[in-house]
């Protein structure tokens, strides 16, 4: 199961469509093997239930947008059972997640999304500090979002989370 997960990453960071029809395949393999060696649950299942729900984000269909989404909400109860909810992989699959629902632009997802973004700067300022390059990123794509909402309480948040970035990078470079 490990080496055909391996393949299925390898066949996915080919981006043809052979390769990725081919990825999804052994992935669906490999999260069924998983499931009735380990449970549905376990970490080993969960990693190859991220690797197909980051595969099919990528493809930007309605369709795959959905099982995605299904997917992600499996790996965060996991991760978060597992290892708690401010962990780095649990904190990675909301990221994830947020990205995915940031896409969709309905007023259900936007607040989704939004929601998950505030969880992933706590986890990431508690983790690895404010000024941190992935804290700085995670407050960024909040910030798109926030100016893409076009109100009043958005821009001033989003001016907030800007001016914290622009900061934290000129402390960096």
């Amino acid at each position: 199961l490990q080496s055909k997960n391996n393949l299925a990453i390898l066949l996915d960071e080919e981006k043809t469509p052979e390769s990725t029809a081919e990825a999804k395949e052994l992935y669906r393999e490999v999260i069924a093997g998983r499931t009735e060696h380990y449970g549905p649950r376990h970490v080993e299942t969960l990693t190859s239930k991220m690797g197909l729900a980051n595969l099919l984000k990528s493809e930007q269909t309605l369709e795959s947008a959905a099982e995605a989404k299904e997917l992600y909400h499996e790996v965060i109860a996991g991760y978060t059972e597992h290892y708690g909810p401010r962990h780095v992989n649990t904190l990675t699959s909301k990221m994830n997640l947020a990205v995915l629902l940031k896409n969709e632009k309905t007023p259900e997802s936007t607040a989704e999304a939004k929601e998950l973004y505030h969880e992933v700067i706590a986890g990431e300022t508690e983790h690895y500090g404010p000024r941190h390059v992935k804290t700085l990123q995670s407050k960024m794509n909040l910030a798109v979002l926030l100016k893409n909402e076009k109100t009043p309480e958005s821009t001033a948040e989003a001016k907030e989370l800007y001016h914290e970035v622009i900061a934290g990078r000129t402390e960096h470079y």
